[in-house]
């Protein structure tokens, strides 16, 4: 049987992996979307402030051409499948307004009472990128190959 204790030590476990993560993290409202926790590595990352994220949805991070797709993402899904229908790949939107890719992992938890999305965000930009700078290239090479193929058959 657990007692007062064990739980004060595992929301201080909590605390400090969030706030020590070397990841950008954030913790939303199941509900209403709204950003109630942010750890420093977020704000590294966007440029928002504290305060400014704590104003904001998960919706104000996106792009303007994503806000729409998003929120009707989060009306058509059921909520058993909220969490692993959330994670993936998203493109958000820093302070600056540089559009970043970002890798999506979380988990569903209570934070004061309300039911929430605790989520570890991963920067997949450059990595996005070169896959497809990859697979632009492999097209050319097989395009190149082909004609090349048939210009000495002929």
């Amino acid at each position: 049987m657990k007692d007062k204790s064990d739980k004060s030590d595992s929301e201080g476990i909590f605390q400090k992996l969030f706030e020590r993560n070397p990841l950008p993290m954030m913790v939303y409202d199941s509900e209403t979307l709204k950003i109630l926790l942010v750890n420093e590595a977020a704000v590294n990352k966007y440029g928002y402030s504290v305060e400014e994220f704590l104003s904001m949805t998960s919706v104000d991070i996106r792009p303007a051409e994503e806000k729409n797709k998003f929120i009707e993402f989060f009306k058509n899904t059921k909520k058993e499948n909220l969490l692993s229908a959330a994670q993936g790949i998203w493109k958000h939107k820093k302070k600056s307004g540089e559009i970043i890719l970002m890798e999506v992992t979380g988990s569903e938890v209570v934070y004061k009472g309300r039911n929430a999305m605790a989520v570890a965000l991963a920067d997949v930009t450059e990595k996005e990128k070169g896959k497809k700078e990859l697979t632009e290239s492999e097209e050319r090479f097989r395009l190149l190959a082909e004609n090349a193929f048939e210009g000495i058959v002929v």
